[in-house]
């Protein structure tokens, strides 16, 4: 008679619970591979009150990407979160692989102004983030996430003039970031799309406020992988237990920045502006990472 080739139900079992085992771990992979990736990016806003995000950020690993008014950071003195950025902890965030983008030499309502003080506003401060770090500067916020009819082609149509001992051209920012349509009302997507229709105006959420719970932070993420994924852009600004409107209690960022890092096995992933515009995330399209300037 012959043997059958049938395995023992002990055998199958085995066989089966390592199935299981092996796409649960390649869950995220596979979710990437549809499409339906989730990307966050954490965007911190103007440098002041953030002293208190560098430690968190260290400890978890996680990219960010500051947008600072450079004559605001402080050339000396000692770390104070209740103060704006000193230029040694920008140095530490830039040296660990966070973003450093512009914001405006000032802080100034772009809508307000001419189109040659909209230049000198971005440019100078492009200008100076390029001593401080080289080409590697590439992502913009309008403050107060105000525009003008030619503001956004200011922005993209670069800066004249050089820059340092060997005259480098100070260029353009890639990107350049505006705030909320994304995620904060019915008719709002969850999410901005990969990769995003126009650089030059990036959806984000609305900015967090003091209100804010450790709830609310989560459902921004959790509700774009429930449609579908995208890009999820929050927007923080001072760091304190309710100091400003604007503001994010330190516990509360601290709680979701551990509850994010864990978020890779649902195929949520953190980036920065940058990294997502060059086409350096999970899921990139092949066409989202030509022509892209990398570091």
């Amino acid at each position: 008679m012959a043997k059958s080739s049938r395995l023992p139900r002990a055998s199958l079992v085995i066989k089966g619970l390592c199935l299981s085992f092996l796409l649960a771990l390649n869950a995220p992979q596979a979710l990437q591979a549809a499409g339906h990736a989730t990307i966050v990016s954490l965007t911190f806003d103007d440098g002041l009150m953030q002293s208190a995000a560098i430690a968190p950020l260290l400890d978890t690993g996680l990219p960010a990407t500051f947008y600072v008014n450079s004559d605001a950071i402080r050339r000396s003195g000692r770390i104070n979160n209740g103060d704006f950025l000193t230029k040694r902890e920008l140095d530490t965030l830039f040296y660990n692989g966070d973003d450093i983008g512009g914001h405006t030499i000032d802080h100034v309502d772009l809508a307000t102004l001419s189109e040659v003080a909209q230049r000198k506003a971005i440019c100078d401060d492009l200008k100076q983030l390029r001593q401080w770090y080289g080409n590697a500067v590439y992502s913009f916020a309008y403050p107060f996430a105000s525009t003008g009819p030619a503001t956004r082609d200011i922005v993209a149509g670069g800066c004249p003039g050089t820059y340092g001992p060997f005259h480098k051209p100070i260029g353009r920012y890639e990107s350049a970031r505006s705030v909320g349509a994304s995620g904060d009302c019915p008719t709002c997507p969850a999410a901005e799309a990969l990769p995003p229709p126009d650089p030059y105006f990036l959806y984000s959420n609305e900015s967090v406020i003091a209100t804010d719970s450790l709830a609310a932070l989560q459902h921004h993420v959790t509700a774009a992988e429930a449609h579908g994924g995208g890009w999820v852009t929050m927007v923080f600004h001072k760091i304190c237990d309710g100091c400003d409107l604007y503001s994010v209690n330190e516990d509360t960022l601290v709680r979701f920045l551990f509850w994010l890092k864990r978020r890779a096995v649902h195929g949520t992933y953190v980036r920065t502006i940058h990294q997502v515009i060059a086409g350096d995330y999970p899921g990139a399209p092949p066409h989202s990472r030509e022509g892209r300037p990398r570091d």
